[in-house]
């Protein structure tokens, strides 16, 4: 099973510096259910910017985290998808759906 995660992760470092290379584009990668079953990643330095599903509530620059390749946000549950390099600072914002009244 490890051989299997550690191919999956190298597979899925690789397609993205494709993707993002050959689109020449802002990168974005959706995390997909195959992310969530990867048990350990690849020690590839591919810095990402996790991204959190619209259902957590942010505090803050909560939104986001620092990951250092998509495997290691991906197998996050609550990622919904990762950017490339690392996180920018942020200013707190919140949606309405994301807050409670007091």
């Amino acid at each position: 099973m490890n051989k299997i995660s550690l191919k999956l992760s190298a597979l899925l470092f690789l397609s993205a510096i494709i993707k993002y290379t050959l689109l020449d584009i802002s990168f974005r990668y959706d995390c997909t259910e195959y992310d969530r079953l990867v048990i350990k990643c690849a020690n590839n330095y591919f810095p990402v910017c996790g991204w959190f599903n619209p259902y957590m509530k942010c505090f803050a620059n909560a939104c986001n985290f620092n990951a250092d390749n998509i495997c290691e946000s991906c197998k996050n549950i609550y990622i919904e998808f990762v950017t490339y390099g690392p996180c920018e600072k942020q200013e707190a914002s919140f949606d309405e759906k994301n807050t409670t009244n007091s």
